[in-house]
C-alpha cells in the first residue's frame, strides 16, 4: 500500500462516526446505512485501497465453480451466501465444494504463494 493511502487510512482512526459518514458518502456517491464506526472505518478503508490499487483482478470478478457463480456478500460479522451467515470464508468453500480449502485462495483473493 502507498504511503499516501496509508496515512488517509490512518487519519479515519480518529474520525468521529458523523464524520466518517460523510466521508463515506463522498466516496460512494451514497449515505451508508450504518452509523458504527469500525463498519464504516472498514469500508472507506477497503475503498481506497481498492482505488489505489485497482481493485479486485477480473479473475477474482467472475470466480465460477462448475459453471455456477458463486456471489458472497460481505457483511460486518462474516459473509452471506445462499441465505446463510458464515464466519469464514472457508466455510462458504466448504459448503460449495464439500472440501476443505482456504476462503481467499478459492476465491482468487490469494495465490497459492500467499500474495
Amino acid at each position: 500500500m502507498n504511503e499516501a493511502v496509508r496515512q488517509e487510512i490512518e487519519s479515519l482512526r480518529t474520525m468521529k462516526a458523523k464524520e466518517l459518514k460523510l466521508r463515506y458518502r463522498a466516496i460512494f456517491g451514497e449515505d451508508s446505512p450504518s452509523s458504527n464506526h469500525q463498519h464504516l472505518f472498514r469500508r472507506i478503508a477497503w475503498r481506497l485501497q481498492a482505488k489505489a490499487e485497482g481493485g479486485l483482478s477480473e479473475a477474482a470478478k467472475e470466480r465460477s465453480y462448475r459453471g455456477k457463480t458463486i456471489v458472497v456478500t460481505v457483511l460486518e460479522l462474516g459473509f452471506s451466501y445462499g441465505g446463510q451467515t458464515f464466519a469464514s470464508l472457508s466455510a462458504i468453500a466448504h459448503l460449495v465444494t464439500g472440501t476443505r480449502w482456504n476462503g481467499f485462495l478459492f476465491f482468487g483473493l490469494l495465490n497459492r504463494k500467499g500474495e
